[in-house]
């Protein structure tokens, strides 16, 4: 736990530290079978490390996409158009 944040496991994010404690072989016996390949290191995952990791990729996309439909929105209200075009 990190002291006054609040826990959101964004630790899957620093891949360094995420490539570092993953096995770079299947190993059946943990579970660890689900390969993740990310610039040429292959590493293997469990499902539920395959699952969480997936998790914050769709929902990190969700956020994104939303951050962008709020800032079209609020341009779109403070100019009254959301592609401004020169000399028109």
């Amino acid at each position: 736990m990190r002291g006054g944040s609040p826990r959101l496991d964004l630790d899957v994010w620093d891949l360094g530290q995420y490539f570092r404690y993953l096995p770079r072989s299947p190993n059946p016996e943990a579970g660890s079978i689900y390969p993740l390949n990310i610039h040429g290191v292959v590493v293997y995952q469990t499902l539920k490390e395959q699952s969480r990791l997936d998790n914050w990729i769709r929902w990190s996309f969700g956020v994104f996409c939303c951050g962008m439909a709020l800032g079209g929105i609020h341009k779109w209200k403070k100019d009254g158009t959301l592609l401004k075009r020169n000399g028109g």
